[in-house]
């Protein structure tokens, strides 16, 4: 456990005989033998250090700290390496031997005052907190200000950004922070974790899933809520008054590579959700002759997707160029045809739940704007990587390019 109390110094040092410091080095082949991430040092003696500066001394190295064993043989050149006068200190104040890992917490405690002053400032700042008359106190994401950010081009050539991804949240802050902004999102696309595999078990599963429903009235025209079909036939005779059931809508996959006994899941429910006078734009899905005869007046009726949406799982080598790494990732195929039947070009679409961000990804495919948020800092990451777009920042705010939005 990390504490601010400095560091013990270990007061008796061992060091190999000089004979025994001879087959040391030969056996690193006079070089030293530092590795971080596969990389091996490998300075020479007298050679100069291009990070550090200075002249390259390789000294000895104990592989097993004589403070953690007092017993180790010094006279073994097994249990010795060579490093360079850099690495020496790195693992000797910063390097932590359990997790093969920089020491974080080491190097803020050599660190002077004002350094640590500028480490702690910065943490302040990066977690969403202030200080008021000496005491820390977390910025309430509904206070927040946001200052305007331009468009930032991609290197996919002239697309402009039309992502915002919010630093990682709760969902219900998540929630509370749109409100709090007045922007008005088409669609709502709510993923949560299905309260088995992956993520947390929850006992309160169902009224917790219900009790994000409520939340949510008021802020979009169109819900999609996502989960296994046992669990979504649950909310059937919960799902809050203000909102109409639109369809029961089905992913079927046939690539579940699930070893359990007796009938194998290959599908996923989603309930399309609307309130109010929510519009659907079936004609997104027509082809080029049903057009024509729309223009022409000439369609007898709407026809409309099915209900049943077939594509496959990402896993193995199915849809490897989209993978990227998150346990229960959509294909974007599955989110495509949801989010054409709901928006068209320029309309918003928020999710505080957002995984991988493939939400993000129509939108940036398809013309549409995203707002993304999750709890979950290594899921904002992935977003961050997969739309080239870093999340605003606490004392940031939401973007220009929503301006037009507030007006809709």
């Amino acid at each position: 456990m990390p504490t601010s109390e400095k560091r013990q110094q270990i007061n008796r040092r061992v060091r190999p005989h000089d004979e025994v410091w001879l087959q040391i080095l030969e056996k690193a082949n006079y070089s030293c033998e530092w590795e971080e991430d596969g990389i091996r040092c490998g300075l020479e003696d007298g050679q100069i250090d291009p990070i550090g500066g200075g002249t390259v001394k390789l000294t000895s190295d104990h592989k097993v700290p004589h403070s953690m064993n007092v017993e180790t043989d010094s006279g073994d050149p097994n249990q010795w390496r060579v490093l360079c006068g850099r690495h020496q200190v790195m693992k000797k104040n910063f390097w932590d031997d359990s997790t093969g890992k920089i020491n974080v917490y080491a190097i803020v405690q050599a660190a002077n005052e004002q350094e640590k002053r500028i480490v702690f400032s910065f943490l302040v700042d990066y977690f969403g907190y202030q200080i008021n008359d000496q005491k820390l106190e977390r910025v309430g994401m509904t206070q927040m200000t946001f200052a305007e950010l331009d468009d930032v081009t991609r290197n996919n050539g002239n697309k402009k950004s039309n992502a915002v991804i919010l630093p990682p949240m709760d969902i219900f802050e998540s929630i509370e922070l749109i409100k709090s902004t007045g922007i008005k999102p088409r669609v709502t696309m709510l993923d949560p974790w299905y309260n088995k595999g992956f993520g947390e078990i929850r006992p309160d599963y169902n009224d917790f899933v219900i009790s994000i429903l409520e939340a949510l009235i008021g802020i979009s025209d169109h819900v999609f809520l996502w989960g296994f079909p046992e669990i979504v036939a649950q909310y059937f005779n919960r799902i809050p008054t203000e909102y109409q059931l639109v369809a029961w809508l089905t992913w079927y996959y046939k690539n579940n590579p699930s070893v359990i006994r007796g009938w194998r899941s290959s599908q996923n429910a989603c309930l399309h959700l609307s309130q109010g006078d929510a519009k659907l734009y079936p004609e997104h899905f027509l082809n080029d002759a049903q057009k024509e005869k729309l223009e022409a007046g000439k369609l007898r009726y709407m026809p409309g997707p099915t209900s049943v949406i077939e594509a496959a799982l990402l896993v193995g080598f199915v849809g490897k160029d989209e993978q990227t790494g998150h346990p229960s990732q959509k294909p974007l195929k599955v989110y495509e045809p949801l989010l054409f039947m709901t928006t068209k070009e320029n309309d918003l679409i928020y999710d505080p739940m957002c995984g991988s961000g493939t939400t993000g990804v129509f939108a940036l495919k398809h013309n549409r704007a995203s707002i993304l948020s999750d709890i979950n800092e290594e899921y904002i990451s992935i977003v961050e990587s997969r739309l080239l777009e870093e999340r605003i920042h606490p004392n940031k705010t939401l973007p220009s390019t929503f301006s037009a939005m507030l007006q809709a």
